[in-house]
């Protein structure tokens, strides 16, 4: 159920800005984001005598992309820490 849970969020998210944060927040990053990044080049050919284009397109990599489990950590700010006095002032350590 997990898996259709995260399916359909992937597409649903796709081009909202939330898709970063989403596999985030599911532990599922290290999975998704450790793989080259991908891209899609689209070359355009237009015909002067006929008001008429080809598109082309190929999917290409980007470059390498890889992420860090510890890029799921955020600092723990100190205004929390000071509203409890049983805390320590440390940060989240890897």
């Amino acid at each position: 159920m997990v898996d259709l849970f995260h399916y359909e969020r992937k597409y649903e998210l796709a081009f909202e800005g939330h898709r970063y944060f989403d596999i985030r927040r599911g532990q599922i990053a290290e999975q998704v984001m450790n793989s080259p990044a991908m891209g899609i080049n689209i070359v355009a050919k237009l015909n002067p005598d006929k008001i008429t284009h080809t598109l082309q397109a190929k999917i290409v990599s980007v470059g390498p992309w890889s992420f860090n489990a510890k890029a799921c950590l955020s600092p723990i700010p100190v205004s929390e820490i000071h509203k409890n006095s049983k805390l320590i002032l440390l940060q989240n350590n890897y």
